[in-house]
């Protein structure tokens, strides 16, 4: 398989885990449909909520901004694990030619 293609498998896969997960988020967390109070004043006590962002965006139907977060995602998890991958490739050891047995074919005269 061409690095090509494989890049591009992985990014539509990671792109529909993430909208998959959103889809997840509002349905496993049913509070997200209630929330209310926004604000533009920071607040970091509620920066771990910020996991909750998929879900969020599903339920005030900002279609446009989950799917380009998707697909962003989906780009950067593609590159991310492509390179992880290669990484581990160049670390695996290779056996050496000396190691594999080789085949003689002798020709009869």
């Amino acid at each position: 398989m061409t690095p090509a293609r494989s890049f591009a498998r992985l990014w539509l896969l990671f792109t529909l885990l993430t909208l998959a997960y959103a889809a997840c988020d509002l349905a496993l967390n049913p509070w997200l449909r209630f929330e209310g109070g926004f604000s533009m004043k920071p607040d970091f006590t509620r920066l771990p909520d910020l996991m909750h962002w998929g879900g969020r965006l599903y339920i005030n139907g900002a279609w446009w901004l989950l799917v380009c977060n998707a697909v962003l995602l989906g780009g950067m998890g593609a590159l991310v694990a492509l390179a992880v991958w290669a990484v581990y490739r160049s670390l695996r050891p290779r056996s050496s030619a000396s190691e594999r047995p080789s085949v003689r074919i002798s020709q009869s005269a």
